[in-house]
């Protein structure tokens, strides 16, 4: 979430309301000696990018794409899992173009294509014997879909909404079913998809040297925003369970990234609920998938368990809960949302 459009007004109170909470700078400088301490040895150290061995769930298009392709060109073996055929069989060609010629093929195919759904446990099954039938195992495994919504939530069950004021008064209940119908499509991919994921290859990593899960969440986990209320919901709960799990598997690096919008997303014209995207343009601001990949990449190796992109956010994050006022009235500006009456 951009603090661009905060007025001097705003800067203002919010200097002000600092002087008020002291416990503030005191937070402040527990994370500045936290960043001081010395870090562990980096993964690669132990399991170089060229005996890697990574799985990446929803690779056809987008940041699974990205991903793909910079770990082919580092020179690991990626398997690519997505629903769509065509696509995925046009990355494969593109993460073989950018892998190294000279790689070695004894340790089987350097870029494996599987197709599925990661919601259907049978798909996923599959996928997983196919990767032990491959490698004989997995080190990372990269869990990236994600489906969003744009659409304030009562206006799923066909209400219009002025301040307090319904139109209808109240939904039915074919007009609560509908919305209910929206809810089942995004809870499905955005947590169901990452819950059947850990289920199928926890295990699996009992294998690696250096097991690592990465889970490709949001910003939108753990900072709330108007129109996004379903996105918001799901992402946070698949945050929170990879969390918990993370905490049941130690022996596992769990790492969680957490990034603000990416330019260039294919799913702005995917929304589950039918909505546009609300307020400033995505494209004028948000994060390149260049700078996503190799944030992702090096989090990995440095074993960190969440990545703020761009690290504002973790001060907008605290801010939120110290300060949710101003935070929120950021929110309605940066979407396009009526003032509070």
């Amino acid at each position: 979430m951009s603090l661009s459009t905060v007025s001097p007004l705003d800067i203002s109170s919010l200097a002000a309301a600092l002087c008020r909470h002291p416990i503030a700078p005191a937070l402040i400088a527990v994370y500045v000696a936290y960043r001081m301490w010395p870090s562990k040895p980096r993964r690669s150290s132990k399991l170089p990018r060229s005996q890697e061995r990574v799985v990446i769930l929803g690779a056809s298009g987008g940041m699974g794409r990205s991903l793909a392709l910079k770990y082919a060109q580092e020179g690991a073996r990626v398997c690519i899992f997505a629903r769509r055929e065509l696509e995925l069989s046009h990355v494969a060609e593109e993460c073989r173009e950018a892998g190294p010629k000279t790689a070695s093929t004894e340790d089987g195919e350097r870029v494996l294509v599987v197709r599925g759904d990661f919601t259907v446990v049978e798909d996923m099954v599959n996928l997983r014997s196919k990767v032990h039938e491959a490698w004989g195992g997995l080190d990372t495994l990269i869990v990236n879909a994600g489906v969003p919504t744009f659409r304030p939530f009562c206006e799923l069950s066909g209400l219009e909404a002025k301040g307090r004021t319904f139109t209808p008064a109240e939904p039915d209940a074919a007009a609560i079913e509908r919305a209910v119908q929206v809810v089942d499509k995004v809870t499905k991919t955005n947590y169901l998809g990452p819950v059947v994921s850990a289920a199928t290859f926890i295990p699996s990593l009992s294998s690696s040297m250096a097991p690592s899960i990465v889970l490709m969440a949001s910003l939108a986990a753990v900072l709330p925003a108007p129109t996004l209320s379903l996105y918001n919901g799901s992402k946070a709960a698949a945050l929170a369970f990879y969390q918990s799990l993370a905490i049941e598997n130690p022996w596992i690096t769990f790492t969680s990234v957490l990034p603000s919008t990416v330019r260039g997303e294919e799913f702005f014209g995917n929304a589950a609920d039918g909505g546009k995207v609300r307020g400033q343009d995505p494209e004028s601001y948000g994060l390149s998938h260049d700078e996503v990949v190799s944030g992702v990449l090096d989090a990995v190796d440095r074993g960190q368990t969440t990545v703020w992109m761009p690290s504002r956010g973790r001060t907008a994050f605290f801010l939120y809960w110290l300060f949710p006022g101003f935070i929120t009235k950021v929110a309605r500006k940066r979407y396009g949302y009526p003032a509070a009456d």
